[in-house]
């Protein structure tokens, strides 16, 4: 994340749920085509989850890959990741005011997601953990009924 100067921007992709075989390739044939420095963090498999974490030299080059591929969903700015929920909301909290701050501004659109893969969670739970981490609403934002 942009937390760190020392290292290259990470994100999510969420690819489509189908042709999981294709989808890194794309990716990585897409960053080539356009002269992108570009990395996974871990293994390009999706034969488990829709998920892959990269990384590249700016959240431009990342917009760059998306605009061109078929099989990515979106890509996520990662402001943390963490083996349990607390440790979660610890990170996010501990996230630099001044990052928080740039998605609030006049351009900027924000909103928080609750995504799983192989978990099935109540709207009362997500609305619950949406809150919960909503930095947001500690700044006076209110929260959407989620239907």
């Amino acid at each position: 994340h942009r937390g760190r100067a020392t290292t290259m921007p990470s994100f999510l992709a969420a690819f489509v749920w189908k042709y999981e075989e294709f989808g890194a390739l794309e990716v990585e044939s897409i960053a080539e085509l356009l002269g992108i420095r570009f990395r996974w963090l871990g293994e390009a498999s999706l034969s488990e989850s829709p998920f892959l974490r990269f990384e590249v030299d700016s959240e431009e080059d990342a917009v760059r890959i998306a605009k061109r591929s078929v099989l990515l969903r979106g890509v996520h700015d990662v402001w943390a990741c963490a083996p349990t929920y607390d440790a979660l909301c610890e990170q996010i909290d501990a996230y630099p005011e001044e990052e928080k701050d740039r998605v609030n501004g006049p351009s900027s659109t924000f909103k928080f997601e609750h995504i799983s893969f192989g978990l099935n969670f109540d709207m009362a739970l997500k609305r619950e953990r949406i809150e919960r981490v909503a930095w947001g609403t500690k700044r006076g934002w209110k929260v959407c009924s989620l239907r």
